[in-house]
Order: structure tokens, then C-alpha cells, then sequence
């Protein structure tokens, strides 16, 4: 462990409402790692079964179309984890992972994570949920898919991304965006077309960029030419 002295898992969202030195204990169960930015930490259908813990850094979760075309699912940074499915199932990873930053973390075993959920029905609870979340998203970017245009699903992906901001009433903050190759991944489009959409989205005022900060005014406005399906825009 490389936190000897700190309760290092207190960063974690879903050990949050564990004791402290329950925490500890686990953490000393964990095999601490760190990660170089660009490091593959498990490749698809690797026989890894831990489930690990973003103690510092961010990491990207990949697949692969039957194309052979990379799609990017999510960014995770500190403070959340990733690797429950097949922690839960025993199955081979379903997805790459690979570091964004350096990044460090924790793993911990399945056998050992069972124990924490069994202990701690809150935590198995908060994974209940968890897997709920990924299954609705999952369906509506296989809704977009079928059904929108790449603008629409530019801008839907735009939506769930934003979080309301602190700073402008009313408004929507994404931070940090993405990459247009990492949201160009996500909706199956070209990282040209993505750069030529939000162009225009800045050009119209939908949305405002200033670094690695976009805010977006007023909602309902994206929200329009995101069910626009007639694609027109």
C-alpha cells in the first residue's frame, strides 16, 4: 500500500459511509498500482476480476465495433471506481481500460469484495444503482444511435454530460470537455464532424468555451436541436 498513514479510501465515493478504520482494514486488502498516462491497466476480455478504486487521475473505458472501430464508453476520475461487472460475474472484462493521467489505484479482489457487499448492504445498494445508471445510458446511446442524426447526437451527448452551474444561474457547466476524438468515439461519428458541430454550436451561442470549460446558457436550446429528427438545424 502505498498510503501507509491515510485513509486514502475516504476519497472513494462508494467507502464514504464506511468507519474509518474499516476502511483502513480494506485498504490494506487492496493492491495499490500506478499507472503512466496512455498505460493500458486491463485489455477487453482480460481474466482481471478486481474491482478498482481511482485514489489520484482519471481513466478511459474503450471497446471495439465489429469494425474494428475504438468507441470510448466513459472517463472516471478520483474519487470513483469501475471493474464491478466482473467482479459480480466472474466473466472476462467486457472493455479496455487505460490510464488518461497518471493516475493511481486500487484494486481489490472479488472474494474480498463480495465480503464488503455482504457486510455493508448500503454499499451493495449504491452498486445496485450504479448498474441501473449504466443500463439507461447504455439504452439511450443505443436509442441515438439508431434514431439521431450525428448533430442530435452531438448535442445529446453535450446534455448528459452538462451538470448545473455554480457559477451562472440557470446555466450548464461541462468541465473538463472532452476531447472531439474522445466524444467522436462515444457517438460513432469523426472526430471532423464533432469539431465542425460544436464550431457551430459556439458560433450560435448555444454553447460558451473558454479552455478546457464550456457552459451552455440555456439549456432547452440544445435540448431542441437534440430532438430535432428531421435533422434539420
Amino acid at each position: 500500500m502505498t498510503e501507509t498513514g491515510r485513509d486514502a479510501l475516504g476519497r472513494i465515493a462508494l467507502l464514504a459511509g464506511m468507519p474509518a478504520a474499516e476502511r483502513l482494514a480494506l485498504a490494506k486488502e487492496c493492491r495499490w498500482q500506478k499507472f503512466s498516462k496512455g498505460q493500458l491497466i486491463f485489455d477487453k476480455d482480460s481474466d482481471n476480476r478486481d474491482i478498482m478504486f481511482v485514489v489520484d487521475g482519471r481513466v478511459t473505458v474503450t471497446g471495439y465495433s465489429l469494425a474494428g472501430k475504438e468507441i470510448s464508453f466513459a472517463e472516471i476520475g478520483p474519487g470513483d471506481h469501475f471493474g464491478e461487472v466482473a467482479a459480480i460475474d466472474g466473466e472476462a472484462r467486457s472493455a479496455a481500460v487505460t490510464a488518461a493521467s497518471d493516475c493511481e489505484l486500487a484494486s481489490l479482489n472479488p472474494v474480498s469484495f463480495q465480503r464488503l457487499l455482504e457486510s455493508h448492504p448500503a454499499i451493495g445498494a449504491q452498486i445496485m444503482r450504479r448498474l441501473t445508471a449504466i443500463i439507461r445510458r447504455s439504452t439511450e446511446r443505443l436509442m441515438d444511435f439508431t434514431t439521431l442524426s450525428a448533430h442530435q447526437r452531438v448535442c445529446s451527448e453535450l446534455m448528459r454530460m452538462a451538470k448545473p452551474s455554480q457559477a451562472v444561474a440557470g446555466a450548464f457547466d461541462i468541465y473538463p470537455i472532452p476531447t472531439q476524438a474522445t466524444i467522436s468515439s462515444r457517438i460513432g461519428t469523426t472526430r471532423e464532424t464533432v469539431a465542425r458541430i460544436l464550431g457551430e454550436l459556439i458560433r450560435g451561442g448555444i454553447m460558451v468555451k473558454k479552455g478546457r470549460s464550456v457552459t451552455i446558457p440555456d439549456m432547452s436550446k440544445l435540448e431542441l436541436l437534440a430532438q430535432r429528427l428531421d435533422g434539420r438545424h
